[in-house]
């Protein structure tokens, strides 16, 4: 993935994240850190109450945020973390976090 800048601020109010082990650590952060760019993020990780405050935080910031509870672990919880994505923004450009079932 190529580094956002302050002039892509056009183009990432269109992009989708979606960001697996979201709920801490570094998922959390990069959530953060693409929401500041402008990125949609669809947090994706097992604890949904760890989701759902980060996306209340962000929301109430002014970013876009959408919670999917998913096991990465499991190929049909993944396909329907991909269906409610769809579902929300359309689509998602990028992905980030671990690896998820193949």
């Amino acid at each position: 993935m190529t580094a956002l800048t302050d002039s892509d601020a056009g183009e990432t109010e269109r992009k989708v994240a979606l960001i697996t082990d979201a709920s801490s650590g570094i998922g959390r952060s990069t959530a953060e850190a693409l929401v500041r760019k402008g990125v949609r993020v669809a947090l994706a990780a097992r604890r949904s109450d760890e989701l759902q405050e980060l996306e209340d935080r962000i929301e109430s910031e002014g970013g876009t945020a959408l919670v999917a509870e998913t096991d990465v672990t499991d190929e049909d919880h993944v396909q329907e973390t991909i269906d409610q994505i769809e579902d929300g923004f359309g689509r998602y450009v990028v992905r980030l976090g671990e690896p998820v079932a193949e």
